[in-house]
Formats: C-alpha cells, sequence, structure tokens
C-alpha cells in the first residue's frame, strides 16, 4: 500500500513538472523587438527577444533633438520604493513613461581637476499623469535614428578645471557644471 501511494505521488508531481512553460513576453503595439540583425522601417515584432524598442526623441543640452527609436535591454526603469525605503526598487514599465528628463547632475572628483557629472535629480513623468523624482537615468542611451543608424549616447559628462575655469564652458562658477551639462549630454528621453 505505502509503494503504490509513494509511486501515485511521484507520478502527479512528474506530470505537474511537465505542464510548467516558459511565460510569454507581451507584445504590444508601441513595441518591436529587434533581432541581432539590424531591422530598418520594420515594425512587424520578432520573436528573437534580445532587446525592445520605444519610438522616442532624444534631447540634448545643446538644444538638438533627435527623433527614432530608444532600444531597451530592460522592459522597466527602476527606481527606489521611497526616500526612506532601502532595497526595495518600484519597476515603472517603459511603455507607461512619457518623459524621462535630467534636471541637475552631480560631480565626482576624479583627480587633478577632473570631474564626472551624472544626473542626480530626475523627472519621471508617466502616460497616466503619474510624476516621479530619482536621483538616477539611465547612463547610456542606445538609439537608431529614423534612418535605422544606431549610435550610443550619454547622460553624463566629463568636466575639468584649468586655471580656475570648466574646459568645456570657460566659466569659473564652481557648480557651473551641476545645471549647465556639456552640449552633447542627453539630458530628456520623451517616448512617443
Amino acid at each position: 500500500m505505502k509503494r503504490n501511494i509513494a509511486a501515485m505521488c511521484l507520478f502527479l508531481t512528474a506530470s505537474l513538472w511537465a505542464d510548467i512553460s516558459d511565460p510569454k513576453v507581451p507584445v504590444t503595439d508601441d513595441v518591436f523587438f529587434h533581432p541581432s540583425q539590424e531591422q530598418k522601417d520594420q515594425n512587424v515584432p520578432s520573436h528573437d527577444k534580445e532587446a525592445a524598442s520605444l519610438s522616442a526623441r532624444i534631447a540634448f543640452a545643446s538644444g538638438e533633438k533627435l527623433l527614432g527609436k530608444v532600444i531597451l535591454s530592460d522592459p522597466t526603469f527602476a527606481i527606489p520604493a521611497g526616500e526612506n525605503v532601502t532595497g526595495r526598487k518600484l519597476e515603472l514599465p517603459y511603455f507607461g513613461i512619457s518623459e524621462i528628463e535630467s534636471l541637475l547632475w552631480a560631480g565626482k572628483e576624479l583627480g587633478k581637476g577632473a570631474y564626472y557629472f551624472s544626473p542626480c535629480l530626475v523627472s519621471v513623468k508617466m502616460k497616466n499623469g503619474e510624476i516621479y523624482r530619482c536621483k538616477q537615468m539611465p547612463v547610456k542611451i542606445d538609439f537608431a535614428d529614423q534612418s535605422g543608424k544606431r549610435n550610443v549616447f550619454f547622460t553624463g559628462f566629463y568636466d575639468y578645471i584649468k586655471n580656475g575655469k570648466w574646459v568645456n564652458s570657460g566659466s569659473a562658477e564652481r557648480n557651473y557644471p551641476t545645471k549647465n551639462p556639456h552640449p552633447k549630454t542627453v539630458t530628456g528621453i520623451f517616448f512617443l
């Protein structure tokens, strides 16, 4: 009798494992997936899910704007769950975000007058009207312009103090780069 019960349990457990399959990633109209080979002017989803992309306009500190698609390696933008909450992240799906914009940069001294500035105050506006503030933004933006040409752009920048002035701007004001990034720095991603 004990053997029959043990055999039945083993059979039921094996049959349960056989029915489990990996979940499928949903594909929406405003997201399409790129296979490893470049796809130009093709909005048909591919099942080779290396990266997703969303139509967007990126803005630079110079005022220049580019229209195309942001290539995403992750479907969500993670921000801390709250000021007093450590270790917990709020996962915001990119398809629900209307814009991510850097408002302020913080400099880290690298030595010998060199500094690296990265976003330290970022506004995330959702399509449903909610607004979040956080201290980080993606460091690099993988972007395909309207012709399909891919480039990588950055939200951080380097600057140097030489003879008491910032090299990029010529300003002697110590905090100048925190609100005036290098002209080629991405300041915002506006999803269409």
